[in-house]
C-alpha cells in the first residue's frame, strides 16, 4: 500500500490494474509516460473544442478555458510535468493537441473567417505560447485578461484579407 505523498512505482500500478508490470512497460515505456496519457486525457476534458460557428468566438472561449486550466493546481502540475516527461511523448502530446486545437482555425477556414493560407499549427502555438512561457520563463501572471489580449493581436494577421 502507498502512503500519501509516495510516488507509484510501476509494480503498484500493474497489481491496481490486474497486469502484468511488462504490460505496463510494452504499453507505456516508462510510468511517466503512462502517468502523463492519464493527465493528457483530463486536460482534453478542461480544454473543450467549442463549435459556435464563429471563429472568433471559438478562440474565445478555448482562449479562458486554456487560462483557467493554467491558474488551476492541475493545470500548473501539467506544465511543470511536461517538460520532464521522455522528448518522445512530449512530442506525441503536443502533435496531439496542437492538431486537435487547430479545427478552431480549419472551421474558421472553411467558413471563409481566416485566410486560406494561414498556417493554423503554428497559429495555435502562438495563441497558447504566453501561457506556458509566463507560467516556465517569466512568472508573469496569466490573467484573464490575457484571452482578449492575444485575440486582438492575432485575430487580424489570422483573418481572410479583402481580394
Amino acid at each position: 500500500m502507498m502512503e500519501a505523498g509516495e510516488t507509484p512505482r510501476v509494480e503498484e500500478v500493474a497489481r491496481r490494474a490486474g497486469v502484468q508490470k511488462t504490460s505496463i512497460y510494452r504499453r507505456w515505456g516508462t510510468l511517466e509516460s503512462l502517468v502523463f496519457e492519464a493527465v493528457d486525457a483530463r486536460a482534453r476534458m478542461a480544454l473543450p473544442l467549442p463549435d459556435t460557428g464563429s471563429c472568433h468566438e471559438d478562440l474565445k472561449i478555448y482562449l479562458a478555458a486554456s487560462i483557467a486550466f493554467h491558474r488551476s493546481d492541475f493545470g500548473k502540475l501539467v506544465t511543470r510535468l511536461g517538460v520532464q516527461i521522455p522528448e518522445d511523448a512530449r512530442r506525441e502530446f503536443w502533435r496531439k493537441r496542437l492538431e486537435a486545437a487547430s479545427v478552431l482555425l480549419s472551421r474558421g477556414q472553411s467558413r471563409g473567417e481566416v485566410a486560406p493560407d494561414l498556417n493554423v499549427g503554428l497559429a495555435i502555438e502562438m495563441l497558447i505560447a504566453p501561457f506556458y512561457f509566463r507560467a516556465l520563463v517569466s512568472g508573469e501572471e496569466i490573467s484573464p485578461s490575457l484571452t482578449e489580449a492575444l485575440l486582438n493581436i492575432a485575430l487580424p494577421a489570422f483573418l481572410r484579407r479583402p481580394e
